[in-house]
């Protein structure tokens, strides 16, 4: 029996004896509670079945590893635009960001740190098929743009936490491989310069690939580290790249970093820029915060009045959130740890959710969830009508 099938007779089986699931995939940030009797697993799913360099489409199954699929792209000198190969990621100190599968990027509703410039994972997905939570398979989509008829099902299925079905296989909207991508990075010694700086780069109207802020240990005459990443051919990569410089005023810390798209691509080379803090495993839970860029200096001024044990990891002030850790020295400190972020967070516009938990830490809530009703309702209306004995529609394997 082939994995489709085996998945379908899973979760309707499930229907008739009410059972309450949770799809697993690489597990890569930890966010699955339940046990393994509890689970339909992705794992079967790990099939690149086709690669259409003309046109520029992938067909893959969802189980795929994001590692697995930039090598192959990588042969072919193309990539898919809304994950970051993994090469180009180690060398901004972000190697997490490179883990899992296809399928989970697709149900994960958390925005990459280059959305801004490459759009959401949504905007590269042409199809998807899928089994509803009934047992039902059912195709949104297709191959190509012109398949795509009445209600995009294709934008809701994405980042829906897998609460709308089982997705088991996604063509991809694929894009050239960069020429090459270059990495440079600048001090700054308080809040106050580095967010001026920031704000002078928002209104030029050219921002860079990606700008992400890392804060640096006390012995360290910079509070703030940032790092700029631009992408293209060569030329062009370093005269858009030199405009940024020049409009910072600053010169980088050390030598620009230049990566070919090849190495940028390669899951396993030597990081040219290794931050042991940032890579190293932690049993703090991770969260993400989201806010406006307006507010991102007020809310960094904010957190330390609050004595609250957080302490910050990256922040894509363009990409509009970061991603800290909760420092507590019990998981009662560190629960209510996030409530309070979560509420700093309200008061400045924004929203927290959890980007990673120990294993000896299982709140009661959804870990995607910000905690707006506004955020499911829409998911929790066609999750009854697909779904109506709510197998997929689990919180920590039971229902809500």
């Amino acid at each position: 029996m082939q994995a489709r099938e085996r998945a379908i007779e899973r979760l309707k089986n499930a229907t008739q004896r009410r059972e309450a699931l949770t799809i697993r995939g690489a597990d890569s940030r930890h966010l699955t509670w339940t046990d393994e009797r509890h689970q339909i697993s992705t794992r079967d799913f790990d099939s690149i079945d086709s690669i259409d360099p003309d046109e520029r489409v992938a067909t893959v199954q969802s189980g795929v590893s994001l590692a697995a699929l930039h090598t192959e792209l990588t042969a072919q000198r193309l990539m898919f635009p809304a994950a970051f190969p993994a090469g180009v990621l180690r060398a901004l100190d972000l190697p997490g960001f490179a883990e899992g599968t296809i399928g989970g990027l697709f149900s994960d509703p958390r925005e990459s740190a280059a959305f801004p410039q490459r759009g959401r994972v949504r905007d590269h997905i042409l199809g998807v098929e899928a089994i509803r939570g009934d047992g039902t398979p059912f195709k949104a989509g297709g191959r190509v743009v012109k398949n795509v008829t009445g209600y995009d099902l294709t934008r809701l299925l994405c980042g829906a936490r897998g609460r709308l079905g089982l997705v088991t296989r996604l063509h991809l909207r694929l894009d050239s491989l960069p020429e090459c991508v270059l990495v440079s990075r600048l001090g700054y010694a308080d809040d106050a310069e580095l967010f001026d700086a920031i704000a002078s780069l928002r209104i030029t109207g050219r921002e860079p690939l990606i700008l992400a802020v890392h804060p640096n240990g006390d012995d360290s005459s910079d509070r703030w580290t940032v790092v700029l990443a631009d992408a293209g051919r060569r030329g062009v990569a370093y005269l858009q790249l030199g405009r940024l410089l020049e409009r910072l005023s600053r010169e980088p810390i050390g030598e620009i970093t230049e990566l070919t798209g090849e190495d940028a691509a390669d899951p396993d080379g030597d990081p040219p820029h290794a931050s042991s803090s940032r890579s190293s495993p932690t049993l703090s839970p991770r969260i993400r915060i989201r806010l406006p860029f307006r507010r991102w200096s007020g809310f960094i001024r904010a957190l330390p009045l609050t004595r609250l044990a957080v302490v910050w990891e990256t922040i894509f002030p363009f990409a509009h959130f970061g991603v800290a850790r909760l420092t507590g020295d019990y998981p009662e400190r560190r629960r209510m740890d996030l409530e309070g972020v979560r509420r700093l967070a309200t008061e400045h516009g924004g929203s927290v959710v959890l980007e990673s938990r120990p294993s000896d830490w299982e709140p009661n809530d959804d870990p995607l969830s910000d905690g707006s009703a506004a955020s499911t309702i829409l998911l929790r209306q066609v999750g009854q009508a697909w779904d109506p004995a709510g197998v997929l529609w689990t919180r920590n394997g039971t229902r809500p």
